[in-house]
């Protein structure tokens, strides 16, 4: 499976998913430090990956994809 971590959440669970097998990419890494929820929701759709966030504040777009 394929994922996406944001911001609110540690590179570490990123880094834990890769060692469960998981394709598992954190949005720092991705230059996505400061982006909006539109922006990584697109970029997670892009790349098809499930976007993983602690995000309470998230936007409906990124709350109902």
């Amino acid at each position: 499976m394929k994922f996406l971590i944001d911001m609110p959440l540690s590179t570490g669970m990123a880094i834990w998913l890769v060692q469960q097998g998981h394709d598992a990419v954190h949005a720092f890494e991705m230059g996505l430090a400061r982006a909006s929820d539109e922006a990584i929701m697109e970029r997670a759709q892009g790349e098809q990956r499930v976007v993983v966030t602690a995000d309470l504040d998230c936007s409906s777009e990124m709350a109902s994809a």
